[in-house]
C-alpha cells in the first residue's frame, strides 16, 4: 500500500485545495484572481468545459480526444495504453528567442507521433514566426498566453510560472498531456512507456536523483517555507526524494494527481515568495547573497516529497526508459526537417 503525503497535520489545506481544483478544473482558464492572497471571494457557478473540438485545417489526421467520456474519468488508468495514447495532447509554449530551437522539438513530434495535436502558446513570439507554427503538420492550435491576468510576476518568464499555469488549462480540457520545452526532442515511439502509466499513478519524467542535495543546493529556503516543508528533514531523508526535470512532462488527467501534485503546483506559481523568492537566480552561485533557484522544476519536486511520498522511488524508476524516448538538445538540430501542411 503506497503512503501518499508527508503528514496529517494538513486536512485543511487539503481542504482549500479541493475547493480551489473545484473552481480551477471547471473555469475557463483565469486562476489569478482568487489565488491571489487576501481575495476569499469564490464563485458557486462555474463555466462547463467546452468539449468541441475545432477540427484542425490540415492534411494529416489527427488523434482527437474521445469527449462522450467524462474528462474526470477514474478508470482513466486501466485504459489500454494504445487508448491512452491517442487521447494525448502535446502542449509547449516558447518565446522568440527559442523559436528555431522549438521548430526542432515540432519536428520530432512529426515524426514519431505524426498523428498526435500540437497546441503551441506564444510568450513572445513575432508575427512572422506564428504564421509559420500556424502552418505547420500537426499543430492544430495557437494560444495566446495573456500575462495581464495573472500576477505581475507571470509575466516574467524567467520564474517559470507559466508552465504550471499552462498545464492546469490543459488539464482542464485533456485527458492526456504531454509538456515538452523547446528543447524536447521525441527520438523514438512513445507507445512503449504508456504501459507503466499505471504504475507511476500518471506521471512519466526524468528523474535526476532521489538524494536530497541537487534539491537542496538548487532551491531558495523560502520555498521549502512556503510549501511547508521542513528543510532540515527533507536533507537527511536520503533517497526518498526526488529532483525532476521540468522540460518533459507526461500527465494522466487522474483526481489523485491533480489535487494532489498539480493544484499545488499551480498554487504555488502564482505566489511570487513560492514560484520566485526575493534574491533567487538560475545559474549556479557559490557566493553572495543569491540563490540557486530552478523555479517550476523545484517546486515540483519538492512536492512529489511532501504530498506523494514514496511513489515516485529508486525501485520503479522509468528514466531510462523516458529519456530513450524523449531527450533534450539546445540546439537548432532538427529545425530544417518541421513539415508544413498548409500554405498562406
Amino acid at each position: 500500500m503506497l503512503r501518499i503525503g508527508r503528514t496529517e497535520k494538513g486536512l485543511l489545506a487539503v481542504s482549500v485545495c479541493a475547493i480551489v481544483f473545484g473552481y480551477v478544473f471547471y473555469s475557463k482558464q483565469d486562476f489569478s484572481k482568487w489565488l491571489q492572497p487576501g481575495n476569499t471571494m469564490m464563485r458557486e457557478t462555474h463555466d462547463p468545459v467546452d468539449t468541441e473540438q475545432v477540427t484542425p485545417n490540415r492534411n494529416v489526421k489527427l488523434h482527437v480526444p474521445d469527449r462522450k467520456e467524462k474528462l474526470d474519468n477514474p478508470d482513466l488508468l486501466n485504459l489500454d495504453p494504445e487508448k491512452l495514447f491517442n487521447r494525448t495532447v502535446i502542449i509547449t509554449g516558447f518565446s522568440q528567442n527559442h523559436f528555431i530551437e522549438a521548430k526542432g522539438m515540432l519536428a520530432s513530434v512529426q515524426k514519431f507521433l505524426p498523428h498526435t495535436k500540437i497546441i503551441v502558446y506564444d510568450l513572445g513570439l513575432d508575427k512572422e514566426s506564428l504564421e509559420q507554427i500556424r502552418r505547420m503538420c500537426n499543430v492544430d492550435q495557437v494560444r495566446h498566453f495573456d500575462t495581464t491576468k495573472y500576477p505581475a510576476h507571470v509575466k516574467n518568464l524567467h520564474t517559470y510560472a507559466f508552465k504550471p499555469i499552462i498545464v492546469m488549462e490543459a488539464l482542464s480540457e485533456f485527458e492526456v498531456v504531454f509538456w515538452c520545452d523547446a528543447s524536447a526532442r521525441f527520438q523514438a515511439d512513445p507507445r512503449k512507456m504508456y504501459t507503466y502509466l499505471k504504475e507511476q499513478q500518471g506521471f512519466l519524467r526524468r528523474t535526476v536523483t532521489y538524494d536530497p542535495h541537487i534539491i537542496l543546493t538548487r532551491t531558495h529556503p523560502a520555498m521549502f517555507k512556503a510549501l511547508d516543508v521542513d528543510r532540515g528533514a527533507y536533507s537527511r531523508d536520503k533517497g526518498n526524494c526526488p529532483a525532476f526535470e521540468a522540460n518533459r512532462l507526461l500527465f494522466v488527467n487522474t483526481t489523485l494527481l491533480r489535487q494532489k501534485f498539480i493544484v499545488p503546483w499551480l498554487t504555488c506559481a502564482l505566489r511570487s515568495q513560492c514560484i520566485a523568492p526575493n534574491d533567487s537566480i538560475l545559474s549556479l552561485n557559490r557566493h553572495g547573497p543569491k540563490y540557486t533557484h530552478r523555479f517550476d522544476q523545484a517546486a515540483l519536486s519538492i512536492l512529489a516529497y511532501k504530498n506523494m511520498y514514496g511513489v515516485w522511488n529508486q525501485r520503479n524508476d522509468r528514466t531510462e526508459l523516458f529519456v530513450s524516448v524523449v531527450d533534450l538538445s539546445r540546439s537548432h538540430k532538427g529545425a530544417d526537417t518541421v513539415q508544413f501542411c498548409t500554405t498562406v
